[in-house]
């Protein structure tokens, strides 16, 4: 249920600028990490470290391994920073 979870709250981000602007200092996994832990509790998400460690990872991966999709290009190309989820930690 919790990595269910953590999807939805992924989406969530996607969809909310503020939250969004909370990621965008973030360049290290770890730090990353933190802050979904820390918004998630904020929130009432359930997920535990481990499985966010993992996700993370995940969404770090894929997002390496794809072409930038359109709403990626379209926030590059406008000046905002993507959140941290969409590029590959040092």
């Amino acid at each position: 249920m919790s990595v269910a979870q953590l999807e939805t709250f992924y989406q969530e981000v996607l969809q909310d600028k503020a939250l969004q602007e909370r990621f965008k200092p973030l360049t290290e996994r770890e730090s990353v990490v933190a802050l979904v832990m820390n918004i998630g509790r904020e929130r009432n998400y359930d997920f535990t470290l481990e499985e966010v460690e993992a996700k993370v990872d995940e969404w770090n991966s894929y997002n390496s391994e794809q072409e930038l999709s359109d709403e990626l290009l379209e926030s590059i190309s406008g000046g905002v920073n993507i959140i941290c989820f969409h590029f590959r930690f040092r």
